[in-house]
């Protein structure tokens, strides 16, 4: 090889790992200045009267009804969205036992959500469990 040669490659491969540092920082800065939701505790209460989290979406009815019956909730206009998002807090704290989610994940959960046939199916299910947690 010439000496020419090795400059350039020497040079791609320092620019390569500016690339790399570069992309690892934007990764982390993006991490910190996500925004994280907490649970609250009227929800928790409604989370530990509710069944075993499971991907039957056997909790959604019950859910649906507390939202209905909730004044603090009444703000939102959509049911299903709203219904959607508690499902869905409810199944991230049922499994990690945090009361903390990042709002991202959480609106994308929800549209996931929000698209399932079988989530749309519960909703429109009437409860049979009454749940007095308002």
């Amino acid at each position: 090889m010439k000496n020419q040669d090795k400059r350039i490659k020497r040079a791609k491969l320092k620019a390569k790992k500016a690339r790399i540092i570069k992309h690892q920082n934007k990764t982390l800065s993006n991490r910190s200045s996500r925004e994280i939701v907490t649970i609250g505790g009227e929800f928790i209460a409604l989370f530990e009267s509710l069944p075993n989290f499971t991907s039957s979406y056997d909790s959604v009815p019950l859910i649906r009804q507390y939202y209905e019956n909730s004044r603090q909730l009444s703000r939102f206009h959509d049911l299903e969205a709203g219904v959607a998002m508690i499902y869905v807090m409810y199944g991230h704290w049922f499994s990690s036992g945090s009361r903390k989610i990042d709002r991202k994940d959480l609106q994308d959960a929800t549209d996931f959500m929000l698209e399932q046939p079988r989530f749309k199916y519960s909703m429109n299910n009437k409860c049979t469990v009454v749940v007095d947690v308002c």
